[in-house]
């Protein structure tokens, strides 16, 4: 059984640094990782302005640093970035911010990547069926249907 150790201010503000230093981190992670220990009511609220305060928290950081990773690290759509990010309690005014931010022809390569990785992987697709995975995926991955479906018939077309 694990004993229960309560911590000071200073102990409970030192890990969450360490925590928000390894990486980027929102507001809604360091909150998640506070309620695990056992602090008094009033130190999380606390820790977190402080965080703020001395810039270890900044959700404009972290937004542009998750949107940029997990579009070209992981070659996530739009939607999948915005829904993500929605999980993590940011505003939608700074999800939308960010995402207009992100160049049109970069999109579109990344989608294009995408879509041939899938198409590389799958019998050529000369039926409707292996069109429909082809277009599932790329939307399973957050892009958006219409941008698939204009890509996926294009390409048709060049064939």
């Amino acid at each position: 059984m694990k004993k229960s150790i309560e911590l000071s201010f200073g102990e409970a503000f030192q890990k969450a640094a360490s925590y928000c230093a390894y990486q980027e981190r929102c507001k809604a992670e360091v909150k998640q990782k506070l309620s695990k220990l056992e602090l008094e009511e009033d130190f999380t609220e606390k820790i977190i302005l402080k965080l703020e305060d001395e810039n270890y928290i900044n959700e404009e950081r972290f937004c542009s640093e998750f949107v940029r990773g997990k579009l070209y690290g992981k070659s996530w759509g739009k939607q999948k970035i915005k829904a993500a990010l929605q999980q993590k309690q940011i505003s939608r005014d700074l999800i939308n911010n960010l995402l207009d931010q992100i160049d049109e022809e970069d999109y579109q390569e990344i989608l294009k990547k995408v879509v041939d990785k899938k198409k590389n992987t799958l019998d050529p697709i000369d039926n409707p069926a292996k069109k429909n995975k082809l277009i599932n995926f790329a939307v399973s991955k957050g892009f958006e249907y219409g941008k698939v479906l204009e890509l996926v018939n294009e390409e048709d077309r060049s064939y």
